[in-house]
């Protein structure tokens, strides 16, 4: 939804999601509005004055356009806002952040592929890419995607922890979040022409819904308490330094594995539509076929999220 402001009249500019609208379509007189999310995406907080006149610091943020509604509401809205009632006292908010410090031991987080594919996850498709190109040894920041079996590796896995990342907390003696900070639920929410979500049993998750007949994204819950999907950080020295938060964190890892589609490891067709050849990708300097898409992870309450670049890769 938006506000757009008219000759100084405040009109709500509000719209049903592709979701309601499947639903309202229905016509059975089933349809109810049960609950709505605000967010303030378009605000940019450092705009504000603190220099200024007591009527004009915020005046650069009131002046920020406003968003036009969008039906889509995986895309429309990415900072959700929220209450934590009875807290006046909250100097930070949690947050979620991958975990790509591969340093440690005993829980090291999956570090991003390099060089060209910088700063994001490669997921290999085929037998060609894993056994050919690489002899089985893939490089930094790859995923094995061929399998469920895998891609559910622990040296497959991505891992995300949720916490507040200030060093102005001493993470030694402020190691556990607080409980009214801590996030239960998570949605995650991934293409599904192109990957499918792997827990660390090495199976397929169970998708609960596709948010729309329109955009193929496939919807995941995960609750906190699902033992495939999370990993118990020990109260010690070592595993509270290969953590990739500077406060205090939850003692739960969210871990996660995607694994390449049918469609994309047996067949070109996807990547002709949607992706781009990449000349030189491998050590031979042979070119290989593409997708750049993301998957995103949300928490339930706070609305707090992580976006996680992935690039799907096949022989050209």
């Amino acid at each position: 939804m938006a506000f757009l402001k008219n000759d100084a009249d405040i009109i709500l500019d509000a719209v049903l999601t592709d979701v309601g609208r499947e639903r309202l379509a229905r016509g059975d007189g089933s349809f109810r509005i049960a609950k709505f999310a605000l967010a303030d995406d378009e605000i940019n907080y450092q705009l504000h004055d603190n220099t200024a006149g007591t009527s004009f610091q915020d005046l650069n943020i009131a002046k920020t356009p406003i968003l036009e509604a969008m039906t889509n509401s995986y895309l429309s809205k990415k900072n959700y806002l929220f209450s934590l009632s009875g807290r006046d006292d909250n100097l930070y908010l949690p947050i979620l952040k991958l975990n790509t410090n591969a340093s440690s031991d005993r829980a090291p987080g999956k570090a991003f592929a390099t060089g060209d594919n910088s700063e994001t996850y490669v997921v290999a498709c085929t037998d060609t890419v894993v056994d050919t190109k690489y002899s089985g040894a893939l490089p930094t920041g790859f995923i094995d995607g061929r399998s469920a079996r895998k891609a559910g590796l622990n040296n497959q896995l991505i891992r995300i922890e949720q916490g507040i990342d200030s060093e102005d907390f001493n993470a030694d003696s402020d190691f556990m979040l607080e409980n009214d900070l801590t996030e239960l639920i998570f949605h995650i929410y991934l293409d599904g022409r192109f990957g499918k979500l792997v827990t660390s049993e090495q199976q397929d998750a169970e998708m609960v819904t596709r948010v729309s007949s329109e955009n193929n994204i496939d919807h995941y819950v995960v609750t906190i308490r699902t033992e495939e999907f999370f990993h118990q950080i020990e109260e010690s020295s070592t595993e509270k330094s290969a953590s990739i938060l500077a406060g205090p964190r939850n003692d739960k890892q969210l871990v996660l594995g995607v694994r390449a589609t049918r469609s994309l490891t047996n067949s070109s067709f996807l990547f002709d539509k949607f992706g781009r050849t990449m000349t030189n990708f491998f050590t031979d300097s042979t070119s290989a076929k593409v997708i750049d898409t993301t998957m995103r992870v949300m928490g339930n309450d706070f609305g707090y999220s992580v976006e996680i670049p992935l690039r799907f890769v096949k022989e050209s």
